[in-house]
């Protein structure tokens, strides 16, 4: 499994990718992707840093939202009834009750990224402008804060997102 610094080497790859095509408004279901995929990369990379993360208010030894099964079984504790068995749905369980600063903003960007996949097709403009570029900033500067890293990611035709170095 990657390490932080791979995760975080993936999401500046991916912000560098977003950048070089999201001004142009043609490709906005990739761009609210590309968002999504990075701000998983900038999470993962906090989940392995901190290494040790809360359950249920108890404390589990985790690296990677994959874990989770595993985690929960060696510190004995179950998982939510009902609860789909992907990554996706383990990480977002980590973020709520770890990462609350930038739950709402993974929320959206989650949420964007299904419906420009498989729900709409075509992403409106103003969804990447004020809702997914605002959001996906709250996870970079929530990331740098959290890990000794730095992204890049600048767009100056996109309201609410700057360069960040």
């Amino acid at each position: 499994m990657p390490s932080d610094i791979e995760h975080v080497e993936q999401a500046q790859h991916n912000l560098t990718f977003l950048q070089s095509f999201c001004s142009v408004y043609k490709f906005n279901d990739w761009a609210t992707t590309v968002a999504f995929y990075s701000a998983i990369h900038i999470v993962e990379a906090v989940i392995y840093k901190k290494k040790r993360l809360l359950y249920l208010g108890k404390e589990i030894d985790i690296e990677h939202a994959s874990d989770f099964p595993k985690a929960l079984q060696k510190a004995e504790l179950l998982p939510p009834k009902g609860l789909k068995r992907t990554p996706h749905a383990y990480r977002e369980i980590l973020i709520r009750q770890n990462f609350t600063d930038v739950q709402a903003a993974y929320k959206i960007l989650n949420t964007e990224c299904g419906n420009a996949r498989y729900k709409y097709y075509i992403c409106p403009d103003e969804v990447i402008k004020e809702k997914i570029l605002p959001q996906l900033k709250v996870i970079i500067v929530w990331g740098e804060s959290q890990l000794s890293s730095k992204f890049v990611f600048e767009n100056e035709k996109h309201e609410g997102t700057s360069k960040i170095n």
